[in-house]
């Protein structure tokens, strides 16, 4: 969702997508960066507050950052109760925050 969402939004805009998995980020990276958009990436847990900061504070270095997009989550059937909770709230709670910090 969030590659089709960096298409749709991503047109003559600097972008900045984070993702768990490395593998994925460099997929996109290459995907994006063929079709001629502007992209950096890096890797991070939602879950963990530092990690999330480190990549607003990363974004908002090279200017104002104007939206969001925030589509990490777990159904309930990709991981434990701890885990879904982790991604789906604590996750959303930790990007408005460090988000917030830079705004």
């Amino acid at each position: 969702m969030g590659l089709a969402i960096a298409r749709c939004l991503g047109a003559d805009r600097q972008l900045y997508l984070a993702d768990f998995s490395t593998e994925i980020l460099s997929a996109a990276r290459e995907t994006l960066t063929k079709d001629g958009y502007m992209i950096e990436t890096m890797q991070l847990d939602v879950a963990d507050y530092e990690s999330v900061r480190r990549f607003a504070h990363a974004a908002a270095s090279h200017g104002p950052i104007e939206a969001i997009i925030h589509t990490a989550g777990l159904s309930p059937s990709a991981g434990s109760a701890q885990r879904i909770l982790e991604l789906n709230v604590l996750g959303t709670s930790n990007a408005l925050d460090a988000f917030v910090e830079v705004a």
